[in-house]
């Protein structure tokens, strides 16, 4: 809704924009958009938005670069050793958290933040910093725009246009993720109107209106090519000098010259709003890692209205972290539960999300597997650390069979327990094939052992599968040839028809 009003226009210097230690309580509005016309503007408007439904709060909080953990990384990578508290306070004066975790092509980013410069002329994004977890490890990073991101010029005052471009290369290969994002910008920034406006929060007799339109170039190279993607985005703004952010945000994306709003943002009382539990986590496929038989997952809190919360681990234990991480030590499916509370309804509301988290061994770090070599059972798995115990399939125990290999006591089918690290699993039965066959399997021999690049099995049969595994007992090669494996010890398995054998290697 829009009508003339009285008013006189107002302008906006940068002294009015959010300082050190400003939060903003915000709504979130994304029902009824097309009851709305936003882009009525001009010279002495009012627009009424006074029947918004608030769907979701957040707060918005600006803080002081030094505090916020990147100021290290930031110095290191620039190569500014000795002079670093100067250099880094003279690039930035403020800081704005701008998501707590995103995912990332399948790769996670935490406490993703925006490092400012604000000038009397203008505000500028002008540094990314994050954490990314990569092998285990969970280390900082922060990415510089090449070209700095020019949110606003200064004073913000009526029929005003400003155009900028901004640019920035994330690139992750340094830290063993093949990930590349590329990003390139115009923005373009036209004060249309002023005059007042009445939210459900209050009425402001004195805004300025903004027409921000930002078409953003961007590229994701992985291993598998470049992926080029345009988005042109539109967000109308209404500033009222005694507010450090515009008191009203419409955003929306141009499709076909059709805009198309999205998201409605405005400075809000704290509203009693259904708590909606939501998180996720990644890596997105947890895999556990062949050196330090585990995986590590960090758990992103998404939900919506809410004061507290608290995370259910699959050790039994709780914590009250925004993005924990957890140490799966064992492959499998595990319970993660997040309860949630809005503390400000009476009485409080709640709401609890469980997710299964998926534990996977693709490189079969744990593995089951035993190998038939006449009466003898070995296990493959050899992590230290691990402890045996083999049984008779009917379930029976068999005292004193606690090593890796067994000897089998007469015919029938037997099986392994193996723990490790805490991990208990069981294998599948075997039944050893007795007699002549177990004599001329053993006569098959490697030569030349120790091997440099390649070998023969003495007497192999046409059938003859030849599996390499290292002493972790992960697969690293098949058939013959050695020669890309390092310096060391491995298990050669031989299988045919006629059985299999496991026989010691030394590669040169």
């Amino acid at each position: 809704m829009a009508f003339a009003s009285g008013q006189a226009q107002v302008t906006y210097p940068s002294t009015d924009f959010a300082g050190l230690g400003d939060t903003f309580l915000v709504s979130h509005a994304t029902n009824g958009l097309a009851l709305y016309d936003f882009t009525l503007t001009g010279a002495n408007y009012s627009w009424d938005f006074s029947s918004l439904q608030a769907n979701t709060q957040e707060t918005i909080s600006y803080v002081d670069p030094a505090t916020t953990g990147f100021k290290t990384t930031w110095c290191f990578l620039n190569g500014y050793f000795f002079n670093c508290n100067s250099q880094f306070s003279n690039a930035f004066n403020l800081a704005s958290p701008v998501s707590d975790g995103l995912e990332l092509q399948g790769y996670g980013l935490t406490d993703l933040t925006a490092h400012y410069k604000v000038t009397s002329s203008s505000l500028q994004a002008k540094m990314l910093g994050a954490n990314i977890t990569v092998n285990d490890l969970t280390v900082p990073l922060t990415v510089d725009y090449s070209d700095a991101d020019e949110i606003y010029d200064f004073p913000i005052t009526y029929n005003t246009t400003f155009t900028h471009t901004a640019a920035f290369t994330l690139d992750l290969n340094s830290f063993g993720v093949p990930l590349q994002y590329a990003s390139a910008s115009t923005r373009t920034n036209v004060v249309e109107g002023w005059g007042s406006l009445v939210t459900p929060y209050a009425t402001f007799t004195n805004v300025l209106k903004m027409k921000t339109t930002l078409v953003t170039d961007y590229t994701i190279t992985t291993t598998t090519g470049t992926t080029p993607v345009s988005r042109t985005t539109v967000t109308y703004k209404w500033f009222d000098p005694s507010k450090g952010i515009p008191v009203l945000e419409v955003t929306g994306d141009l499709v076909n010259d059709v805009w198309i709003p999205t998201d409605i943002t405005y400075i809000d009382n704290p509203q009693c709003l259904d708590p909606v539990a939501l998180f996720g986590y990644f890596p997105v496929t947890p895999t556990i890692d062949a050196t330090t038989q585990s995986a590590v997952v960090s758990f992103i809190n998404a939900s919506v209205n809410f004061d507290q919360y608290s995370w259910q681990l699959p050790d039994g234990t709780t914590s009250s972290a925004q993005t924990p991480e957890f140490t799966f030590d064992c492959p499998g499916t595990y319970d993660v539960t997040l309860t949630i509370t809005n503390t400000f309804c009476d009485p409080d509301l709640t709401d609890t999300l469980t997710l299964p988290v998926v534990v996977t061994d693709p490189d079969n770090v744990y593995t089951n597997e035993v190998l038939v070599e006449g009466n003898v059972l070995t296990a493959v798995r050899s992590i230290p650390g691990t402890t045996y115990q083999w049984f008779i399939c009917d379930g029976e125990v068999i005292p004193d069979a606690t090593s890796n290999t067994l000897t089998v006591p007469g015919s029938g089918s037997y099986s392994v327990q193996l723990t490790t690290n805490g991990c208990v699993s069981m294998s599948d039965c075997y039944t050893p094939q007795l007699g002549v066959d177990e004599v001329n399997r053993s006569k098959w021999t490697l030569s030349p052992n120790p091997a440099t690049n390649q070998f023969t099995v003495s007497g192999a049969p046409d059938d003859l599968e030849i599996a390499i595994y290292d002493v972790a007992g992960k697969k690293v090669a098949s058939g013959t040839d050695v020669s890309r494996l390092a310096p060391g010890l491995y298990l050669v398995v031989l299988r045919s028809a006629a059985g299999s054998e496991v026989v010691k290697l030394v590669k040169q």
